[in-house]
């Protein structure tokens, strides 16, 4: 998922340092989890393994919880 690899990228910039690309790359990363429709629960009718809809579920919360993290404790 190119979601994921915004965030890997994103986590790379932070511990580089660069908390205007960390910001950049998290703000991307957030903007396709939610034009994705990881924020809603998988329909009933629609064929997803269980497997499917738990990654959506961690992909979408990691990047919150991370986006959350950021601008609290990141020393600017």
């Amino acid at each position: 998922m190119q979601t994921d690899i915004f965030g890997f990228y994103a986590n790379y910039q932070n511990e580089q340092g660069r908390p205007n690309s960390v910001f950049l790359h998290l703000g991307s990363a957030s903007r396709k989890a939610l034009s994705a429709g990881l924020h809603k629960d998988v329909p009933h009718d629609v064929d997803q393994t269980p497997e499917n809809i738990e990654e959506r579920r961690v992909t979408f919360w990691s990047l919150y919880i991370y986006e959350t993290y950021i601008p609290t404790f990141s020393p600017m």
